[in-house]
This record gives structure tokens, C-alpha cells and sequence, in this order.
């Protein structure tokens, strides 16, 4: 297999030191992963220019391989091909794979000649994923490790990696007064008024002429919210948990007030709190609400009571449209929720069958055979971008060779980059549909992971009905007709997988329980 290798002095990770042999040491763990799979190295790139975001010999090699001049890209890590992750992930996943030229990672020890499709997927996103993983920790890191915290009542210093908190003496009084008035039993409202009328300063304007607020236009008087979030606040207790890298980390911190007064203000303020009035009882709500209509006409339908039979029923709004004659003036709501009932279970045992389906070898067939007429398609357009490629080559030789002038250059060069472009947009229109056809024949199906594990409930609720049905049409009080949702992921899949079973006096659930 004819070969080429790709090298980088730097990787996408933040790197402190950069041993001044790396390009050699590279080129021996590729050297050797080569030899032990029978393979020849026809050519080498590396990066010259210094820097990350260095890519010309990337290119080169893109350009390399759409002309056909090799077979297979090794490197020695993904993160040292190309600027990071994502552009290794667009080349090898999108142009390379789908044109038939395979790559190998050293440090992974993979080759995608010994992988599936969804298995090259797989591991160039989640490479990406480590990448990204890795910066957003970093971030995280680098913002809440070392941030420093002010708080009301508090000094902040930091002994190393460590942040300390000292009690701040001057607001310490006032703090414990907010406290004492509390536990008295003065209200919230009652100890606002007293800190505004007395001229204290607020937690907000004290924080701001302290510069340890960044907020703006934050009310410098005291307001009920600020008092709360005095009376709630843990830290004066001596308890105050911080998240770093996604874990809670306790910080030590020196109380201001007893615990005891403390958790006798908590019950204060729960007993005060406001209890939602139980006047009236909550009206029973229409688990079908904007979604049940009259299919000939769109007339939305409402809910009753009827009063000879005493039951639910759906009708139109009184007065009922004067243009509309049916024979029945109501359909039972008993009615509709058995129908829906039973369209769930049904779309839940079509739902199952598919996924079945999908690891049968019929399944396997169908799904490839769409696969191989993508990448068929996929194949003539990186041939025909390969084209283009070469052909620039060409006319840069002619102008090198004085054949051309330097407008003629840059004229044919501009019409064949738009070629080229227009190729490459029907490359990502091709590639979309591949991955739609592999997520079509996967538990990743849109309509199989919303109705295979669809469980319906005794009571159907409109949650239930938000989350699965589309509308229910009802034909002139008659008939029931239920539109799922996600129907277009449905139609993807074959036809064949669900006609032709014998189920004319069946109904699906009852079916595939058999």
C-alpha cells in the first residue's frame, strides 16, 4: 500500500516544552507501524513554519490525496494533524474516507481499513470531544480555581491555590442585626424598612464602593430580596461549597452567626411564607387542548359534559358553524382516548419492529445499498474535484513557464476555484445524506427512539399527547384519526418492513405480540 506520512512539531494541547527531536520521534513510531503492517512510506509532509495554525504542508496533502497519489495518511497522533481535531475529523472523515483513502494513527494503534463507518465516526468525534473536553476544562480551571470570591461580611485572600476568608468587621454588625431582628419575628418587609430609614449602607453599595461588584445599575437601598438572601445564606455559618472542575469543594470559613439562631430563622421564614389559596379546585384540564379538530372543516373541538348522558364529549363551540351538516353532533371522549390509546400502541409495536429490523441481514442489505450509492455519488465528486486540482497544477506550470500571462493565471485559476467550490458543496450535501441514512437505520432514528419505549399511561395526559401526537383529526363525530409525530424519519425507512404481514383484522401491537 503506497503510503504517506504527516508530521508536526506542535500539537493542539498547550505544550511547555517541545523536545527538539519531535519530528524524528514521530517519524520512528511511524516508521515501525508501517514496516509491522507491510506497507511503504512513498513520501513524507511536515510542517516547516513554526506555530499551531501552520497548515501548508496539511494542504498539500489534501490536495495530494484528491489527485490519487497515495493510499493511506499516517500520523502519530490525531493532535498533531492539521490545525487540531476538527480539521484532522473534516479531512479524514469527509473527504478522505468517502474517496477511498484510508488513515492509521500511531498512538491509537487504529487503522480505518479494519473499521466500520460508524466506527470511523465514532472515533474522529470523540477525539474532537477530548480536545474540546480539555479546553473547557482548562477554562474552567483557569476561572474558578484561582477566582477569588468576594462576599458580604467577608475579607478574601489567597494562600496559594487556597482562598481564605476573614470576617469583615465592619459589616459583621450588621449582618447579626439583620439576624436578631429576625429572630424576634419581624418581617422581612419590617427590617427593609428599618435598614433604609436608620441609613445603613446596603450590601449592594457596599459591595459597588468596594469594587467587589461588577454589576451595574444594582439598587444601592436595601430591598427585600438583599435581606433574604442575607437570611438564607450559609456561609455565615461557616459552611460555603464552591464547584471546581465539577466537583463541590468545601471552604473553610470563619461564622458569623449561631447555628441555632440560624435554623430558627429558616423556620420563621417558612412558616411566613405565602400558602397558595385552596378556594378552588383545578379545573380538568383537556389533554387534547389545540390539538383535536374537525378534519373537514379545521374547526377546533371543545370539551363538555353532556348533560343527558353525564359524560365527557367533543363538539363544536357553541354556537356550533351554520355551514356544517353532519349526522352526529358529539363523539364520546371515552371514544377518542381508546383510539389514541390504541394508535400509541400500535406505533410503539411498529417502532419495535424496526429496531428489530435493523440488526436482521435484510436490515443490513438495505441499509448499505443506500450507503453505496452515496459514496458511489461521493467518489465521481472528489474525482471530479481531483480534476480541478490537477488542472491548477497545470496552468501554475504554464505561467512558471512564461506559457501564460500572470491574468490568464489568475482568470482560469478563480473560474476553477469556483468549480471547485460548487464540487465541494455537493460533496457536504452528499455527506449530510449519509449520515442521515445511518442514523435512519439506528436507535438513533428519531421516530424509533420517541415510540419504542412509548409506555402509555391508564389516564392519557397531555404531556403524553404533547410528546408523541401531532393532531387528532375527527371525522364528522365518527372516526378517529391520529397523526404521530417524527413521521418523516418513519417514511425513511423501508416500506417493506411493514405491509404485507396479514393484519387486515389486526392491529399492530396485537400482531407483534403474536
Amino acid at each position: 500500500m503506497r503510503c504517506v506520512s504527516y508530521t508536526k512539531r506542535y500539537s493542539c494541547f498547550t505544550e511547555k516544552d517541545i523536545p527538539a527531536n519531535v519530528i524524528l520521534e514521530q517519524n520512528k513510531h511511524i516508521n515501525e507501524f508501517v514496516v509491522s503492517h507491510g506497507w511503504k512510506v512513498v513520501k513524507k509532509y511536515y510542517e516547516r513554519k513554526d506555530g499551531q495554525e501552520a497548515e501548508d504542508a496539511f494542504l498539500r496533502m489534501k490536495a495530494d490525496g484528491l489527485a490519487r497519489k497515495f493510499e493511506c495518511v499516517v500520523v502519530d497522533s490525531i493532535f498533531r494533524c492539521g490545525k487540531n481535531p476538527a480539521y484532522a475529523e473534516d479531512l479524514f472523515g469527509k473527504v478522505f474516507w468517502p474517496a477511498g483513502i484510508h488513515f492509521a494513527v500511531v498512538e491509537d494503534n487504529i487503522c480505518s481499513m479494519d473499521m466500520t463507518s460508524d466506527e470511523v465516526s465514532e472515533y474522529l468525534v470523540r477525539k474532537r470531544e477530548e480536545y474540546y473536553d480539555f479546553f473547557r476544562q482548562s477554562h474552567i480551571t483557569k476561572f474558578n480555581e484561582k477566582r477569588v470570591y468576594e462576599r458580604y461580611g467577608y475579607h478574601s485572600t489567597m494562600n496559594g491555590n487556597i482562598q481564605q476568608m476573614e470576617i469583615d468587621m465592619q459589616v459583621k454588625p450588621i449582618i447579626e442585626n439583620i439576624f436578631d431582628m429576625a429572630d424576634e419575628g419581624n418581617s422581612i418587609s419590617v427590617i427593609v424598612k428599618f435598614l433604609n430609614e436608620s441609613g445603613i449602607e446596603s450590601r449592594t453599595a457596599y459591595l459597588k464602593r468596594n469594587n467587589m461588584l461588577k454589576r451595574k445599575n444594582t439598587n444601592d437601598r436595601w430591598t427585600s430580596s438583599g435581606v433574604r438572601d442575607v437570611l438564607v445564606n450559609r456561609m455565615y455559618i461557616g459552611e460555603w461549597e464552591r464547584t471546581v472542575n465539577g466537583k463541590k469543594v468545601a471552604i473553610h470559613c470563619p461564622a458569623i452567626i449561631e447555628r441555632k439562631q440560624f435554623d430558627r430563622v429558616q423556620q420563621g421564614l417558612t412558616a411566613r411564607a405565602p400558602v397558595a389559596s385552596k378556594t378552588h379546585a383545578p379545573a380538568k384540564a383537556n389533554p387534547f387542548a389545540k390539538k383535536i379538530t374537525d378534519r373537514d372543516s379545521g374547526y377546533p373541538l371543545m370539551i363538555y359534559t353532556h348533560p343527558k348522558l353525564k359524560k365527557k364529549i367533543f363538539r363544536f363551540k357553541y354556537p356550533k358553524p351554520a355551514e356544517i351538516f353532519y349526522e352526529k353532533a358529539f363523539i364520546k371522549y371515552e371514544t377518542v382516548v381508546n383510539k389514541v390509546k390504541n394508535a400509541i400502541q400500535d406505533e410503539r409495536a411498529k417502532a419495535e419492529w424496526a429496531l428489530t429490523m435493523l440488526d436482521t441481514e435484510e436490515g443490513k442489505m438495505q441499509r448499505d445499498a443506500q450507503l453505496d450509492s452515496f459514496r458511489k455519488q461521493a467518489k465521481k465528486i472528489t474525482d471530479r474535484m481531483s480534476e480541478v486540482c490537477n488542472e491548477n497544477v497545470q496552468i501554475y506550470q504554464k505561467y512558471e513557464n512564461n506559457e501564460i500571462s500572470e491574468l490568464d493565471f489568475l482568470d482560469k485559476q478563480k473560474h476553477n476555484n469556483s468549480i471547485f467550490e460548487k464540487y465541494d458543496k455537493e460533496l457536504q450535501k452528499v455527506m449530510e445524506s449519509i449520515k442521515v441514512v445511518q442514523k435512519t437505520f439506528s436507535n438513533e432514528n428519531l421516530w424509533i427512539a420517541k415510540y419504542a419505549n412509548a409506555v402509555v399511561e391508564d389516564a392519557i395526559s397531555s404531556t403524553q399527547v404533547n410528546e408523541w401526537i401531532d393532531s387528532v383529526d375527527i371525522v364528522r363525530f365518527e372516526s378517529v384519526e391520529v397523526h404521530f409525530k417524527e413521521q418523516d424519519w418513519f417514511h425513511k425507512l423501508p416500506v417493506e418492513w411493514f405491509v404485507n404481514l396479514g393484519m387486515e383484522e389486526q392491529t399492530w401491537h396485537e400482531k407483534v405480540e403474536e
